[in-house]
């Protein structure tokens, strides 16, 4: 009996090489059927009635391979998975979020290593969330350090259509601001279950796999091995393209849903009890808004997503978070919770105008040459800021880092390098800190609460970190780690404020899951930022609801803050395509264009009126301000709507139209006096504008040639109140916002109407943008002549344009 189960085993095997290697073929049907035979063979005991019970077998290929080899064909299909499903932006196992419809990204395949963080995304909440959003700040930092890795989120869901699902992870990726796309799959792999990171050079394999709870200096050298793995040298171009110019200016952005909503995630509020004043975070929009107590913006602080000081106007701010207004100095200290303050290009570019004047032509060549080659080796030290607005001066400047001139007497580095950056005059002060914290030194803050010893405490948003700040030097005195020890420092001050949110409804506060961190002892410790009191009322900003309500304090009656002059906040970044985003992507980006038109007319003055039909079922919150309006003329026109009077604007021609007059001026030994004649045309009839309509007015100057108008507008719409409407039709109203939000992206319809309904808002509550994008093209023959070769007529035309919004 021993010898015959002993030639059954040998025989099986020899099977099983054949069969479970994956190759069939004519050899091996003799060992398949030898294996058959032997089973009748076997005793009884080991079959169910004749025959083999493999129901409860769990199937999976094998390979008779060495056992590394077996590991890497099961990594090969993850990999498999991802790159085929890269291109597609949703299949029937798959869909990509946070990622533009109309882009194939095609590029992806090119980069030189990937990340894929894989973890529970739309579990950011109270209970398990400090884990997974530890994790993203991580890949953040990482893209910072690193920007050619491209980072790839994995969440697995069972129903990858349901609106539910995708509302939830578009939910998280505003909330934790997630830059980077999001693939949301059926699929799932062992490696991808609990939380883990995974690194890999391209679609080849082989992977390299870390927990989720894996040390950063351990990911950060595997990151910067695999780069060195790449072999390729960057070229001048791309050194130029990655270090002076793009990395200052541009910041990547997530896909925002809700971007054309007044608030996009307004996340804090501070308030001045003296001015009667609110300062409003709208984190996504990158900007701080200033109004009084009945919602009346008198003032906008930032004006796109970046790293600079300036004026309010041209300061850039990155997701600025947790304020606080200190009275006595009439300052506004807030942090940018998502800045990279690295040494830039625009942090010494006020001081090289002083310190580099007495410098020789060529010395500042070769120097400012060599700073372009090296500039790279600056942004090695990663930090986010603090900063302070000056409200009387309008002045925006950084007090952590700090920048300061070198003591060039007690200099001790004698290097080349050093020597440089005391002929530029600026020196990265590094505040003292123990060596642990080098690598994450100050890193996304966002509550902000000053104590009583002139200290500022900042806290991140899981709160597993205090840095303890010294408003008067501006450096950290102290960092804490841990709950527990955050609790012995400042447990008091976070206990005492949110002791305030027991007046707010419990429903309200169930609604708020994705701010609500936890902090043992402190209920709704995530909200701490996001309410302040002013007077009898109570001034809360809804992350879901979009909105900043106010609670009055005696009769507990909760209302939206009604906002109004909306001029100040001027013409939103993201309407226009700036210089630095067309050299950083090589093209302009695909914008929507309302109108377009083409005009051949006679040189001279041009008259341009818009007409604008708002859709039916909008109304208009305010009247168009100047301020909203953006007016642009190129080629062989320039704008002169800011002229006093006609005559002051017909000498505003072009640069090159004067260069050929002066030329013509030349030809004329006696100048004669020019007899400048006038004709006025007309291209479209002169009608009365209802008062339903919008108008815009816009003049140029034309001179032979082509030119082109540029106008861009922003229209702050609500959908109309319908007394007759039923509570069945807010699904449709829901969705009809949904459509005017984002009149392309209309995959993403369904999660974003399901997104709007979990704010327990009705359609007609919401203010949104409606950006208006008119291009008109003119063509110019020559000047008409008068009597004489000298003379020119000079025409004065006009033009009605109308266009229609949908």
């Amino acid at each position: 009996m021993m010898t015959l189960r002993s030639r059954c085993i040998r025989d099986i095997s020899k099977g099983l090489l054949h069969i479970c290697s994956g190759h069939c073929s004519r050899s091996s049907r003799r060992s398949v059927y030898t294996l058959c035979s032997h089973l009748n063979d076997l005793p009884r005991e080991s079959l169910n009635d004749g025959k083999v019970d493999l129901r409860d077998c769990n199937y999976q290929r094998y390979s008779t391979s060495a056992k590394k080899g077996n590991k890497l064909r099961r990594d090969l299909n993850m990999l498999t998975y991802i790159g085929a499903v890269i291109d597609e932006l949703e299949g029937p196992s798959h869909c990509w979020l946070n990622r533009a419809e109309d882009l194939k990204n095609k590029n992806i395949r090119k980069s030189r290593g990937f990340l894929v963080l894989s973890g529970d995304f739309m579990g950011i909440s109270s209970q398990s969330s400090s884990g997974l959003v530890l994790m993203i700040e991580r890949a953040k930092l990482l893209l910072q350090r690193h920007p050619w890795l491209q980072v790839v989120g994995f969440q697995y869901s069972e129903s990858i259509s349901s609106r539910s699902t995708r509302a939830h992870l578009f939910q998280s990726i505003m909330s934790e601001y997630i830059t980077f796309p999001v693939i949301l799959s059926n699929k799932t792999f062992t490696e991808m279950k609990s939380g883990s990171y995974t690194l890999f050079k391209d679609f080849g394999g082989p992977l390299i796999y870390h927990k989720k709870d894996v040390n950063f200096s351990v990911l950060d050298k595997a990151v910067r091995d695999l780069d060195l793995q790449h072999g390729e040298e960057p070229s001048l171009a791309d050194k130029l393209k990655g270090s002076w110019v793009t990395p200052v200016d541009i910041a990547k952005e997530p896909h925002l849903l809700l971007q054309n909503l007044l608030f996009c995630f307004p996340g804090c509020i501070s308030v001045d009890s003296g001015g009667n004043r609110l300062f409003l975070s709208d984190s996504n929009h990158h900007r701080i808004i200033v109004t009084d107590i009945n919602g009346q913006i008198l003032d906008s602080i930032g004006s796109c997503p970046g790293f600079d000081d300036g004026d309010f106007e041209c300061a850039k701010l990155l997701r600025p978070a947790s304020s606080f207004y200190h009275d006595a100095e009439r300052c506004l200290y807030f942090v940018d919770s998502e800045n990279d303050s690295s040494f830039t290009l625009s942090t010494i570019k006020h001081s090289m105008s002083n310190h580099l004047a007495g410098m020789h032509i060529l010395t500042l060549l070769s120097l400012f040459s060599f700073y372009l080659t090296n500039f790279l080796c600056l942004q090695s030290l990663k930090n986010h800021a603090i900063r302070k607005a000056d409200m009387e001066k309008r002045v925006v400047q950084t007090i952590y880092p700090t920048t300061v001139l070198p003591d060039v007497e007690n200099e001790k580095d004698s290097s080349l390098w050093a020597w440089v950056l005391d002929k530029l005059g600026v020196k990265r002060e590094v505040p003292p800190q123990s060596k642990e914290n080098t690598s994450e030194s100050f890193l996304f803050p966002w509550h902000l609460i000053k104590s009583s010893q002139n200290h500022l405490c900042v806290l991140n948003r899981s709160f597993q970190t205090l840095w303890i700040v010294d408003l008067d030097s501006g450096s950290i005195r102290e960092i804490v780690k841990g709950a527990e020890k955050i609790l012995e420092n400042c447990g008091p001050m976070l206990l005492e404020k949110s002791r305030l949110l027991g007046q707010f409804p419990r429903d309200w506060l169930e609604r708020q899951e994705y701010d609500d961190f936890s902090l043992e002892g402190v209920p709704h410790a995530g909200l701490l930022s996001s309410f302040a009191a002013l007077g009898d009322h109570l001034f809360v900003c809804d992350t879901v609801a979009q909105m900043v309500l106010k609670l009055d304090s005696k009769s507990k009656m909760i209302s939206r803050l009604p906002l109004s002059n909306f001029g100040n906040l001027g013409l939103p970044y993201w309407f226009t395509s700036s210089l630095e985003k067309v050299y950083s992507l090589g093209a302009l980006s695909r914008r929507h264009i309302d109108h377009t038109q083409c005009f051949h007319l006679l040189p001279g003055r041009v008259d341009i009126k818009l007409n604008i039909d708002i859709p039916q079922d909008t109304d208009l919150v305010e009247p168009l301000q100047e301020c909203s309006v953006w007016r642009q003329a190129r080629g062989a026109a320039i704008e002169v709507s800011g002229a006093k009077n006609k005559a002051e604007s017909t000498e505003k021609t072009g640069v090159a139209q004067q260069w050929y007059d002066e030329l013509d001026n030349l030809a004329y030994l006696v100048e004669p006096e020019t007899d400048l004649s006038t004709v006025e045309e007309s291209s479209a009839p002169k009608a009365e504008v209802p008062e339903t309509k919008i108008c815009i007015d816009c003049s140029i100057c034309t001179s032979p040639g082509e030119s082109e108008v540029v106008i861009n507008a922003v229209l702050y719409l609500k959908l109309k109140i319908d007394p007759s409407s039923v509570a069945d039709d807010q699904e449709k109203k829901l969705a009809r916002l949904a459509e005017l939000l984002n009149p392309i992206q209309s995959v993403s319809r369904d999660s974003l109407v399901h997104l709007l309904s979990k704010s327990n808002k009705s359609a007609e509550e919401f203010i949104f943008m409606r950006p208006l994008h008119v291009r008109l093209k003119f063509k110019c023959d020559l000047h008409p002549k008068g009597e004489s070769t000298k003379n020119v007529l000079l025409t004065t035309s006009s033009v009605g344009v109308d266009v229609f919004l949908r």
